[in-house]
């Protein structure tokens, strides 16, 4: 008999979603957890391999969108 737990088993990856939604002209990225719309999308429906794969980019994104606002690229305000 399986497990009707397995169904909720996506859930384990956490979302990388601070609610901070903004995406980024420049990149294509959110500016709060670094994905893509797609990305974004797909995650509710996503199996935990995509899951992690999705997250494996996300810190480099975020510093990429970091630096870039250091150089003077930022929106003022």
């Amino acid at each position: 008999m399986s497990d009707p737990r397995s169904a909720a088993a996506p859930a384990l990856v956490e979302s990388p979603c601070i609610g901070a939604c903004w995406i980024d002209e420049e990149f294509g990225w959110c500016r709060g957890c670094g994905r893509t719309r797609a990305e974004i999308a797909a995650w509710p429906e996503a199996s935990a391999s995509v899951r992690r794969a999705i997250l494996a980019p996300l810190a480099e994104r975020r510093a990429a969108m970091r630096a870039a606002r250091k150089i003077g690229n930022e929106r003022p305000g």
